[in-house]
């Protein structure tokens, strides 16, 4: 009897850690501005991520193809964020693109992130 107890929370405990929630278990995948991070870029990181997925910017400028016009997948939620979590030392420069029309923008939740020459008043 002792045994089977045994196995059953030995079951039990297997099938918790295999069946845990993504959020438990979301991956940080970290960018770089001089595209030295894990990914070179934030499109790269985005087309990488899962959902509950965090994209995590070093400090600097984030400008250029694949770091404007951003496309992210509707029905997934990331956090994007900056490492310092400081606004003023982690800036995305949007280059004319306005943040609100980034594809899919609004599943995303944004942390510590500045933003400047965007249209649409996000300077």
């Amino acid at each position: 009897m002792r045994n089977r107890l045994r196995m059953v929370a030995f079951a039990s405990a297997a099938f918790v850690a295999l069946f845990l929630p993504t959020a438990a278990r979301s991956a940080i995948l970290v960018v770089s501005p001089d595209g030295s991070g894990e990914y070179p870029t934030i499109q790269a990181a985005i087309d990488a991520a899962s959902h509950n997925d965090t994209i995590e910017l070093t400090d600097g400028t984030f400008a250029g193809e694949g770091n404007r016009g951003l496309s992210f997948p509707e029905g997934i939620d990331y956090l994007l964020r900056s490492q310092s979590g400081d606004p003023a030392a982690c800036w995305l420069d949007l280059q004319g693109y306005e943040l609100g029309g980034q594809h899919g923008f609004q599943e995303v939740e944004v942390e510590g992130i500045g933003f400047r020459n965007g249209s649409g008043g996000y300077d």
